[in-house]
């Protein structure tokens, strides 16, 4: 639901929308940072959790708090960030963080465009890199 909360970091003044299937849902973050996801914890904590996650800030360090990550809970977490960005993103910390809750990660830059769909009561992902595979793009076997 809307706030009237204004936080001080324009980051955090971020649209947060959840989509809802009949299958899966997903918690779309924008930018925020951990002051916005500490305050959506302590007061939006029942409508946080969600199927797919789209990484807050693109995986910055300053996102991705480990409270806000246990009270989502999410299956798989999307990470819009660019390949080998300027930024960093996304940050090591926050990938240490994802790997030690056991939640696996996608990063768009490498997959390409990530889709998620409805499969018999689930859900499925795909992405441009799996479903373009060119034979340049595989790993190369050796026999040796």
């Amino acid at each position: 639901a809307p706030t009237n909360h204004v936080f001080t970091k324009e980051n955090d003044n971020s649209c947060v929308l959840k989509v809802i299937t009949r299958d899966w849902s997903a918690l779309l973050t924008g930018d925020i940072e951990q002051s916005a996801e500490a305050w959506l914890v302590e007061y939006q904590a029942m409508a946080l959790p969600s199927t797919i996650l789209i990484a807050p800030h693109h995986g910055s360090k300053t996102s991705s708090s480990m409270a806000f990550l246990r009270t989502v809970a999410p299956e798989m977490i999307l990470i819009p960030a660019g390949y080998l960005n300027r930024f960093g993103f996304p940050h090591r910390d926050v990938l240490d963080r994802y790997q030690r809750l056991h939640i696996p990660w996608r990063i768009q830059g490498e997959q390409g465009a990530i889709s998620i769909s409805s499969h018999e009561g689930g859900w499925v992902m795909t992405s441009e890199r799996e479903l373009r595979s060119r034979y340049w793009m595989r790993p190369v076997m050796y026999e040796g």
